[in-house]
């Protein structure tokens, strides 16, 4: 008897079919992969508002320092950490650490979809998220006065403000998840800039579908850094984390803390 068996053209079929379904297949699970990384983004973004709140409980009412001068104050410790050690200023130093509950790990300050090996050149800061230099205040030793400038008032001082002093909390960004193409350090200081927003202090708009971006880069997000291109997440100051527009990051309803909506 003739042993029974495909035939090349049956083959070719069969092997067609399989190609058709993986294409078919590999958006789906693109973003349903996206999907759990932006909800782990949040989920970081949330525990760190409420290590946030928690070190507010512990420290008057106030806030860290925003990690942009290498205080013992600063809410992330980061500068001059090689990738992939813990050398110089570790995490569990920084000032929120021992409110997330025993070890640091690094994750829980990057989102899942950043890829630190991005950064724009001359960028060491190997972390996703950044806080508003607004909130938690530059120190005078290296910024006096400055703050008196931007609110035109003398008497404003450089330090920390209190959960209290914050108007509408719920409103106001603590914390966002910062494009690759503009993130330079813990610190969201774009206010100060001559041209605010202007190429840096960015919100990533990364969790995007890819459908809803204007043409962008290979990495998945686009490269658009104007004020109305694409959403992002962001923490406010009453400790909810939420996936917003990256125009209400530009409104001073939600990113300046004494200004009551």
């Amino acid at each position: 008897m003739r042993r029974k068996g495909f035939t090349l053209v049956e083959l070719l079929v069969v092997i067609g079919i399989i190609a058709l379904l993986i294409s078919i297949l590999m958006p789906t699970l693109g973003r349903a992969r996206q999907n759990a990384n932006w909800v782990k983004c949040l989920s970081n973004m949330r525990q760190l508002g409420q290590a946030f709140i928690m070190y507010t409980n512990g420290n008057k009412g106030r806030f860290p320092l925003p990690a942009a001068n290498g205080a013992p104050e600063d809410w992330i410790y980061w500068e001059d950490m090689p990738v992939g050690t813990n050398v110089n200023r570790p995490l569990d130093r920084s000032a929120i650490a021992p409110f997330l509950g025993g070890t640091v790990s690094p994750e829980i300050f990057r989102c899942p979809s950043d890829d630190i090996n991005s950064r724009r050149t001359g960028s060491n800061y190997r972390f996703s998220y950044s806080a508003n230099y607004l909130i938690l205040r530059l120190p005078a030793s290296g910024w006096p006065g400055i703050y008196k400038t931007f609110y035109n008032n003398q008497s404003e001082s450089n330090a920390p403000m209190r959960l209290s002093e914050i108007a509408s909390a719920s409103d106001k960004i603590i914390l966002i998840d910062e494009s690759p193409q503009t993130v330079d350090d813990g610190c969201w200081a774009w206010m100060e800039k001559p041209n605010p927003g202007d190429g840096f202090n960015i919100i990533s708009n990364r969790h995007m579908k890819r459908s809803e971006q204007i043409k962008g880069s290979s990495s998945g997000y686009s490269t658009d850094l104007t004020h109305d291109n694409g959403k992002g997440n962001a923490l406010f100051a009453d400790g909810h984390a939420d996936y917003i527009d990256r125009a209400l990051s530009f409104n001073a309803k939600n990113y300046d803390p004494k200004l009551k909506n």
